[in-house]
């Protein structure tokens, strides 16, 4: 099931909702040097939530052979190994979360820099710093904590480890609890029940 490919040197590889290995050559993804047996990709091909994509587009260094698999694929593959189904779901749910918690704080968090150490040098944002006072700082630093501490007891509660490609086959959740587990994350962390994993 894994396609083939080849680039030439400094074209941009970009394969959407794709796994991708690096057979031979060497590219270059946000300054990692890719190699032989290199890897990419692999979150995006377990969701279907495209807020949640990364969309990594590596530059080829020399001339590129990868292998790839496409989400189609993959489906195709878990439908012919249904035992196999439970725990791509159980590491798509923990990529999801890793991606949401990214999506959802380092915002946050960049805005509370931004209020605390100034605009970045040259941007077209000033005066602005001087409206937020001490105390709003706090506040929001505080809710950010707070939301970030219920997930994080949330994910305690339902023994799911922070590392998304950690998946063992002894989970204990059942494909009820990973629902209601997931839209209780989602809440918690301002989304809609209408999001997808």
């Amino acid at each position: 099931r894994f396609q083939l490919d080849a680039y030439p040197p400094r074209e941009i590889v970009k394969l959407s909702q794709t796994l991708v290995c690096v057979d031979e050559g060497v590219a270059m993804l946000q300054c990692k040097i890719l190699t032989r047996a290199a890897v990419w990709g692999i979150s995006d091909v377990l969701l279907s939530n495209p807020a949640l994509f990364e969309n990594q587009t590596p530059l080829a260094l020399s001339y590129l052979h990868v292998h790839f698999l496409t989400q189609g694929h993959l489906s195709q593959l878990i439908s012919l190994h249904p035992d196999e189904r439970r725990r791509l779901r159980n590491a798509a749910i923990k990529v999801a979360l890793c991606r949401g918690l990214a999506v959802r704080f380092v915002p946050l968090i960049s805005d509370v820099q931004k209020t605390v150490h100034g605009p970045d040098p040259g941007s077209s944002e000033t005066g602005w710093r001087q409206l937020i006072s001490a105390e709003s700082i706090q506040t929001q630093a505080e809710l950010i904590e707070a939301k970030f501490q219920r997930v994080l007891a949330l994910m305690h509660e339902h023994e799911i480890g922070a590392d998304p490609l950690q998946v063992t086959e002894s989970s204990t959740l059942s494909p009820k609890s990973l629902h209601s587990w997931s839209k209780r994350v989602a809440e918690h962390l301002g989304y809609g029940a209408s999001r997808q994993v």
